[in-house]
């Protein structure tokens, strides 16, 4: 069945080899299926564009079999749990935090599953230090989450401007992961633009956007001078793909847009929106991961990549079209991601 966004029509369209997947859970889309794979990357992103070459392909095929976890993870493999903070904070107001797309997204009827809405969660906001408590009792030494831009700024009608009361939540926050021996690794942006930012200032959906450039950068320079002195991995975005298809493409994320809506709206590049977004998207991590390096790595040690996803795909055959079409699903998926920041 073709779905209705640009990328997977386009990948349905090329593809016309035949693919295969293991016996992983799979999901099939456009014609083809695929392994469903999520990737954290943290040095395969912080490689120079000079160790890439150009023309580079991205199938398992050059994957050796000593390297495969059929062998075994490596000794320093990292073993954590991660959320998402509209997915668990809570507190929609608390700590004069303002709306994210993602609120105006749930609260608007039809768009979610029985009306749910992130308006409490999990309402860490207000139980964060029993939480804590119950990662020591797991042994938990790692959690990677998110930061809510939206808590950490607001919008002063011209621009967004630090929120002490978000800044010190989670100032407070990582003190108590460090209390508790448990290793901080926060990603800037999980999917939940800022409303104002979506409304006033274009958004990821207006081509090369530089006041959305700006304003992430600032949002990022902020959460590193504020709070990097006790994080160890920084991740710009929360895996492109998802949220610049399904929110720009599928319209079932927020901010809920569909090719359909071409000419109208916020969202009415149509078809374009997408790699708009992604365009935007990769720029913006650029000049966040252009300031940690010059500005704050070498003081406070950390490390900063971007999360990726992938749904895996492997040739149904040995010939030629199956390999090509793998291949070209690959590219979609994540090339479309990782070439940018390898490759240039």
């Amino acid at each position: 069945a073709s779905m209705p966004t640009a990328p997977y029509a386009l990948l349905h369209r090329r593809s016309a080899g035949r693919l295969t997947n293991g016996p992983a859970s799979a999901a099939a889309f456009g014609g083809l299926a695929v392994i469903s794979v999520s990737l954290v990357a943290l040095g395969v992103l912080t490689a120079s564009a000079g160790h890439t070459k150009a023309g580079a392909v991205l199938s398992a095929n050059a994957v050796e079999a000593n390297d495969t976890c059929a062998n075994g993870f490596p000794a320093d493999f990292v073993w954590g749990l991660g959320t998402a903070a509209y997915q668990i904070e809570g507190g929609w107001n608390a700590t004069n935090r303002s709306p994210s797309i993602w609120d105006v997204f749930s609260h608007t009827k039809g768009a979610v599953a029985g009306g749910d809405t992130g308006d409490v969660a999990d309402d860490v906001i207000h139980r964060w230090r029993d939480d804590i408590a119950l990662m020591s009792e797991l042994g938990l030494k790692h959690y990677r989450f998110s930061l809510s831009w939206s808590r950490m700024m607001s919008w002063d009608g011209h621009s967004m401007v630090p929120n002490e009361p978000g800044i010190a939540w989670y100032s407070d926050f990582l003190d108590g992961l460090l209390e508790a021996g448990i290793t901080a690794h926060v990603t800037l942006y999980h999917w939940d633009l800022p409303q104002a930012l979506h409304e006033h200032r274009g958004g990821w959906h207006t081509p090369d956007n530089e006041r959305i450039l700006t304003e992430f950068e600032a949002y990022a320079t902020l959460a590193f001078e504020r709070l990097g002195s006790r994080v160890a991995t920084w991740f710009t975005f929360n895996e492109p793909w998802t949220f610049t298809v399904s929110g720009y493409s599928a319209g079932n994320h927020a901010p809920g847009c569909v090719p359909a809506q071409a000419g109208r709206g916020p969202c009415a590049g149509g078809d374009v929106t997408p790699y708009v977004v992604s365009t935007n998207v990769l720029n913006a991590h650029a000049r966040a991961v252009a300031v940690y390096r010059t500005r704050f790595a070498a003081t406070l040690g950390g490390r900063i990549s971007i999360t990726l996803n992938c749904e895996f795909a492997r040739p149904l055959t040995n010939s030629a079209a199956d390999a090509a079409a793998a291949e070209r699903a690959l590219q979609f998926w994540l090339g479309w991601g990782v070439r940018p920041p390898l490759g240039g």
